[in-house]
């Protein structure tokens, strides 16, 4: 028989071509994953801030409106005394935020630590770090809790660490 007439390919080109398929795909299935990996973080990242933000805003609300503030145990923990006399606390516990008024109700969650400190009469540090599954992110600003002679109250300073 004469095989001199015949068209197709080699079983070296065949098994080149299966070889070089399965090396453009092992690399499409690591890119995927690494993407995938990226898009985690960069969720987690976005969950971190949206949660610090949301407690600085609550707590700065509460702050600017007390009558009297109370920094407690090294600056983890504070006590608002309302207008109206009641005591809010807010403190982290089990990676919850709370803020204990007449019950004690969670905030929000992945909060690692809160930090309070006075600054001056009236001007208050608070700083919030948050974490989740070992990535993390901080929130600080200052809190003016009075009037100030400009007619602006509440003036905030952010700053990421």
């Amino acid at each position: 028989m004469l095989y001199g007439d015949c068209r197709g390919f080699t079983l070296l080109e065949l098994l080149l071509a299966l070889a070089l398929g399965l090396l453009v795909m092992s690399m499409m299935v690591l890119l995927t994953g690494s993407m995938t990996r990226a898009y985690e973080c960069q969720q987690i990242n976005t969950e971190l801030q949206y949660t610090a933000r949301m407690c600085h805003q609550v707590m700065r609300e509460d702050l600017k409106e007390a009558a009297a503030i109370q920094v407690l145990e090294n600056g983890s923990k504070i006590k608002l005394l309302s207008c109206k006399g009641e005591s809010i606390y807010y403190y982290v516990q089990n990676n919850q935020l709370y803020q204990q008024g007449k019950a004690k109700v969670p905030v929000a969650e992945n909060i690692r630590s809160v930090y309070f400190q006075e600054l001056a009469p009236g001007l208050y540090l608070l700083s919030i770090r948050g974490e989740i599954r070992g990535q993390g992110y901080a929130l600080s600003g200052a809190v003016f809790t009075w009037l100030s002679p400009g007619g602006v109250s509440g003036l905030d300073a952010f700053a990421r660490n």
